[in-house]
């Protein structure tokens, strides 16, 4: 009866896909401009895969359970998921790099590949930080945009957690001085 109970509560741990490398709760920085932290909302777009599966976003191969490398499914296009916290390592399909571990359904553990997924339009926007390339109306004096434009550009990115407070105040001097 004990072996019984003892199995039942067990066998899930085996089941579950281990995600190789050093977790972390720390800020990661993505395309050299965007800090992604826990707790951000990644809200995604479609499946890229010719199911409709997500590329970007899987569960590694389970050695313990046989069970091959699982892609988050087409049931999650245009829903959203939380990140967890981060592996920062090396493997065969990421190399060296970190990724994002979100748990999309309260089961199981799935890697987020960030840049694959922005470029493959898996993932639309992390936390309203869209990736669509927009149209903008700039101001254009001499061939330079105006002081104004750059303070709103340099103000979004403040706001989207990008620049720190005091990144934001230096550059905002250096615009206001020239």
């Amino acid at each position: 009866m004990k072996l019984s109970l003892l199995l039942i509560l067990f066998i899930p741990l085996f089941l579950n896909s281990q995600i190789s490398g050093k977790k972390s709760s720390s800020p990661i920085l993505i395309f050299d401009s965007l800090n992604v932290k826990v707790g951000d909302t990644i809200y995604l777009g479609t499946g890229s895969d010719r199911k409709g599966d997500f590329v970007s976003i899987y569960q590694p191969p389970n050695v313990w359970a046989g069970i091959g490398e699982t892609s988050l499914p087409r049931d999650y296009a245009g829903k959203f998921v939380i990140i967890k916290h981060f592996k920062t390592g090396e493997d065969k399909r990421t190399g060296k790099k970190s990724v994002g571990v979100a748990n999309p359904w309260g089961g199981f553990n799935f890697i987020i590949d960030f840049e694959q997924g922005v470029r493959l339009k898996e993932i639309i926007s992390i936390n309203r930080h869209s990736f669509e390339k927009k149209e903008q109306a700039t101001v254009v004096v001499n061939n330079k945009p105006s002081v104004a434009d750059e303070l709103s550009k340099l103000k979004k990115l403040y706001d989207d957690g990008v620049l720190t407070k005091e990144e934001y105040d230096a550059q905002k001097k250096k615009l206001l001085d020239q």
